[in-house]
């Protein structure tokens, strides 16, 4: 008599989870984002600093109708305030794929 494995800590289940995951964010597609923002650390050049390691990736996407990013440094204390707004475009159909996918792996036939 065969014995049915259960899902345990380590098993196939949670090593399957990162696939899934995968998979379902393959199947979102990002079509508008729109981040505008102000930020300020209460050390002014520490603002500078971070506003530094942020610049490219304000300045690397040039200005289109589809990614607009605007970050503002504050000098004058400790500040966070922004706005952000995104548009994902999901067809609900597939992420019936994946999930099938994970649950046949993990509790199909000779599971």
């Amino acid at each position: 008599r065969r014995r049915r494995k259960r899902w345990r800590r380590g098993g196939g289940f949670v090593r399957g989870v990162p696939r899934l995951i995968a998979g379902l964010l393959g199947r979102f597609h990002l079509h508008r984002v729109r981040l505008d923002g102000a930020f300020g650390l209460p050390d002014p050049a520490e603002t500078g600093h971070v506003f530094g390691l942020l610049t490219p990736l304000i300045y690397a996407t040039p200005p289109s109708s589809r990614i607009a990013v605007r970050v503002r440094p504050v000098f004058t204390g400790p500040h966070l305030s922004g706005e952000a707004e995104a548009v994902i475009r999901v067809i609900p159909l597939t992420l019936l794929g994946p999930a099938i996918r994970f649950g046949w792996d993990n509790i199909g036939p000779g599971r």
